[in-house]
């Protein structure tokens, strides 16, 4: 049984209305003629929805659902965050309860939550039909919303799925999926859903990356992935690129600084485990020495280095060396002469996931290259190194979450802490606290913008979370001044040694 997991999405209830085809014909009964007006037939519950789950590239999600009425369908809405290109809302049959077979009929959107067929699509009352959502994915996707409940549709042969090949299998889901499905009676009854003349703006399409580094990954088989990690690589090159975007939720037409290209096209599915250090530690030296990493680094052909594995341990979540610093956390890893990273990601769990680990990998860099930025002075992060005494702030640090001490007037939290967590518990990212905070205005110069919000900002769900958290980031072209009124650099860059004329603090490491 598959978990659902994704992005959360404000849940927009309102009044679906459509216009009427005047090419329907009339419809007749024994009394009277009726226009042939679509009336809300199949619904979901209306409580808030618990999270919302990412539609993109091979990831297909699906609900099954049972007409109320034999007619045709015109409408189906489907609540969620739609962030932009092709989005296909496929109605199919069933099999065994899967959906099965060619589209009865299909519809695509680019914006707005609102599916229309034009000339409908005959479904039977009684029978099981499927609501199939595809997404082109790259930069894009379709989140959409999910209950709480198993029963909140409550039609018994209604039921979640999520297909990881385009459609081609599918697996049970745990919660159903919101939707609302409009019909045109065969035998016209009910309250006709009033006109709507549907409209939303095109979304801007980003253009191409400012840097395209390349990363050399790495598959180990330390079991049978639960998910192609050449499909979950491709995924987190996509889901990065977004998070590169500098405010990126507010405007889809920036420029993204980051999209890595995978070196050679594809991953390497190493057929063998790597070997051993006595103290349990898989030998990031004999993997380097192995695929001649170090050569591939120094002739400019890798930036960077990914393994997959199973989640078994042995492996460090993000290790780095180079020239200006080290974390190798006793695993071997070489000095190639350029600043190198190696990430850990496991093919077993969501990209959630990943994505926390590659903040965690943030949070290092940002800790070593600007701590007096980054760190608070009392609470929540303290340690911060000696050179930043009378610097670091609880007000204007970056991962600051509000407290009596800042006057309850946040940033933007860290990894594991949302900025609405007011005390020391983690991993809440649907947490509905409201909080003011400046994150998404962080200026050092007392000029910031306050502004009040709670997880609705970022959908309530861990993968969206990070990518909010990371295009608050002082990124490409960014807004954001630092103390004594200047411009901040781009924080992205910081990742592949393009800052050498800062001064170099020592990393603190946070557990």
């Amino acid at each position: 049984m598959w978990r659902v997991i994704g992005m959360s999405a404000v849940l927009i209830v309102s009044v679906i209305v459509l216009l009427v085809s005047a090419q329907v014909a009339p419809m007749q009964n024994a009394t009277t003629t009726l226009p042939p007006y679509p009336v809300k037939d199949q619904d979901t519950c209306t409580t808030p929805p618990l999270g919302a789950a990412a539609v993109a590239g091979s990831t297909w999600k699906a609900q099954t659902f049972v007409p109320g009425v034999s007619g045709n369908l015109v409408r189906v809405e489907i609540p969620g965050q739609n962030t932009g290109g092709t989005t296909t809302l496929h109605i199919r049959s069933t099999a065994d309860g899967s959906p099965y077979g060619p589209d009865l009929g299909s519809a695509s959107i680019s914006c707005g939550n609102d599916f229309d067929f034009e000339s409908g699509i005959p479904l039977v009352a009684g029978q099981l039909y499927a609501l199939v959502l595809s997404n082109g994915g790259g930069v894009y996707r379709y989140e959409w919303s999910y209950s709480d409940s198993d029963t909140c549709y409550p039609n018994p042969l209604g039921y979640p799925f999520t297909s990881l090949d385009n459609g081609g299998t599918w697996e049970t889901d745990i919660v159903d999926f919101y939707f609302t499905t409009f019909m045109i009676p065969d035998s016209p009854t009910g309250t006709p859903a009033p006109a709507f003349d549907p409209t939303c703006a095109p979304t801007a399409t980003p253009g191409p990356a400012f840097t395209r580094p390349s990363v050399f990954v790495i598959s180990f088989p330390f079991s049978t992935p639960a998910v192609d990690p050449q499909l979950l690589t491709e995924e987190l090159i996509a889901r990065l690129k977004e998070a590169s975007m500098y405010h990126g939720y507010a405007d889809r037409a920036v420029q993204p600084y980051l999209e890595f290209q995978i070196y050679g096209g594809s991953i390497v599915r190493d057929p063998e485990i790597p070997s051993q250090l006595p103290s349990g530690t898989y030998d990031h030296a004999a993997i380097y020495d192995k695929y001649s990493l170090c050569n591939l680094v120094q002739s400019e052909q890798i930036d960077e280095v990914w393994f997959w594995d199973a989640g078994q341990g042995g492996f460090a979540e993000w290790v780095t060396n180079g020239p200006e610093w080290s974390l190798t956390d006793d695993t071997r890893v070489p000095n190639c002469g350029k600043q190198v990273t190696t990430m850990t990601f496991n093919y077993n769990r969501e990209l959630d996931v990943a994505l926390e680990s590659f903040s965690h990998r943030l949070e290092g860099f940002f800790m070593h290259y600007l701590p007096c930025e980054f760190w608070t002075e009392t609470w929540p992060w303290t340690g911060w190194p000696p050179q930043c005494a009378g610097l670091v702030s609880d007000r204007y640090g970056y991962v600051a979450r509000p407290f009596s001490g800042n006057n309850y007037i946040g940033v933007c939290g860290d990894a594991h802490a949302p900025p609405n967590i007011l005390d020391y518990h983690s991993y809440d990212y649907s947490n509905q606290t409201t909080i003011q905070s400046i994150c998404e205005d962080w200026q050092w110069d007392g000029t910031a913008a306050m502004k009040s919000f709670n997880c609705q900002e970022w959908g309530c769900n861990h993968a969206q979370y990070h990518i909010w958290w990371m295009q608050n980031l002082p990124g490409l072209s960014n807004t954001n001044r630092d103390r004594n009124g200047n411009t901040q650099p781009n924080w992205w860059a910081y990742l592949f040694e393009r800052a050498k004329h800062l001064v170099y603090l020592p990393l603190v490491v946070r557990e």
